[in-house]
């Protein structure tokens, strides 16, 4: 009984009944959070209806080759639309590595269009199975490049500009993507079309969203959680200062001529190539968007403990990287906000659990008297409802996904309490380590 009545004493103290008033707030805040993010999907999902609807017949007119077609819509012709080069920085060869090159090669995009493959070295196992895959494939406009060992910068950067320099200068935009995004069938044609909708933006960009296995493990579910908390922000607007090096649509002239000193920034002593696009679109007022359709799956099956820490230490040491002092206050800002939300939110959040675990295990309302003697159901009501939120959010983005792509099979787990259990379980493993993670 002791070590009840310890916790009892300690939860009963004024400071641990703010810290659960806190945590409740915060679990409120996931649930507006979660069906907010929702609603902007399911709004988007209507755009995409009422878009295939209301889209006018194409006349082909001039040649069958891939760039040299014009099209007729509305009773009007449309201009080609502009030339891009696709640089993708690649290392190893996964299980669905195949599948997403061939997912980014058959894109659809009726403009001009390279493939810019980058290895390291030709003893990298990516390159057997790219050239493998050109041989059979017959692809044109597609190339495997070898960059070499990097001696300023990160390699993904190095591979990264050794595809900007031989990308074709008649070309608008350049496209970077990471070798393991499985895109969408429109989605390079969407954000071409995005940008040149809106000649104030500099760049557009995506956002993956983790789909954990039925079989996943906790660990997998905590490197989902990280994702899943600030896509809160990333995914309720459009436009914001966030920005995915796994998805860049970027004008190919600024990039090639060391516009805002970007090429210069990632040569040298380069490290995360997105964060320092981030200070650069801070710093020169450059207005990024990131569209409700541009979201990917990134799917997530049994991880370990190992994978988990390693992914975590990665996204947070990162912010520990920077260009200039302005990049440096920015990085150190975010780094510092992350540490405090995951100290401010797992540690409130996770008293409400305990005290709410209490009052089921011994029916009684609470183990100290005060006003806030139903604090317990209130948390635990709301705790059902953020796991409803997050759940139709799941169900609401395998929507999505089947739009974008129908022929891809993007479905969720069935909802379990074991699959509940692990999802919070990750979510405070995840958060709870964030500070710890941060100062190592």
């Amino acid at each position: 009984m002791y070590p009840v009545e310890a916790i009892c004493q300690m939860l009963c103290h004024p400071i641990s009944t703010g810290l659960e008033l806190f945590g409740t707030f915060w679990t409120l805040i996931l649930v507006c959070g979660w069906l907010n993010c929702g609603n902007t999907r399911l709004r988007e999902i209507a755009r995409r209806g009422n878009k295939v609807q209301q889209s006018s017949s194409v006349v082909v007119v001039g040649g069958g080759g891939r760039g040299t077609r014009s099209e007729k819509r509305g009773g009007r012709y449309v201009a080609e639309p502009a030339g891009v080069s696709v640089v993708m920085p690649v290392k190893g060869c996964r299980p669905h590595s195949v599948s997403n090159w061939l997912s980014q090669v058959n894109m659809q995009y009726s403009g001009p269009l390279e493939f810019l493959f980058v290895v390291e070295s030709e003893a990298d196992p990516a390159y057997g199975a790219l050239t493998e895959l050109l041989r059979s494939e017959e692809w044109t406009g597609v190339s495997v490049l070898v960059a070499g060992q990097s001696t300023t910068c990160s390699q993904k950067i190095h591979n990264q500009l050794t595809g900007v320099a031989k990308a074709n200068s008649a070309h608008k935009y350049l496209f970077f993507l990471d070798d393991d995004v499985q895109l969408h069938p429109t989605t390079l044609e969407d954000l071409v079309g995005t940008l040149e909708g809106d000649p104030s933006l500099f760049m557009a960009t995506g956002y993956p969203f983790d789909l954990v296995s039925a079989d996943g493990s906790v660990f997998s579910h905590a490197i989902a959680a990280y994702h899943h908390i600030l896509g809160i922000g990333a995914t309720s607007t459009e436009q914001h200062m966030f920005i995915w090096g796994g998805c860049m649509l970027v004008p190919l002239k600024c990039i090639q001529e060391d516009g805002f000193g970007i090429k210069s920034a990632w040569r040298n002593g380069g490290y995360s190539d997105d964060l320092i696009l981030v200070t650069t679109c801070k710093e020169y007022g450059l207005k990024t968007i990131c569209p409700f359709y541009s979201v990917f799956p990134q799917r997530l099956h049994r991880c370990t403990y190992w994978d988990f820490w390693n992914y975590l230490h990665r996204q947070l040491f990162v912010m520990d990287t920077y260009r200039n002092r302005t990049g440096m206050l920015l990085n150190w800002t975010l780094l510092s906000l992350l540490a405090l939300l995951g100290v401010l939110m797992s540690t409130p959040m996770l008293l409400s659990a305990i005290r709410a675990a209490m009052w089921l295990a011994s029916g009684q309302t609470s183990c100290c008297q005060s006003r806030l003697e139903y604090l317990p159901q209130v948390w635990l009501l709301l705790w059902l409802l953020a796991s409803l939120a997050f759940w139709r959010l799941l169900r609401i983005m395998a929507t999505l996904f089947t739009k974008l792509s129908p022929n891809r099979d993007d479905g969720v787990p069935r909802l379990t309490l074991e699959y509940l259990l692990k999802f919070w379980a990750g979510f405070y493993l995840c958060w709870g380590m964030i500070a710890a993670v941060a100062a190592y």
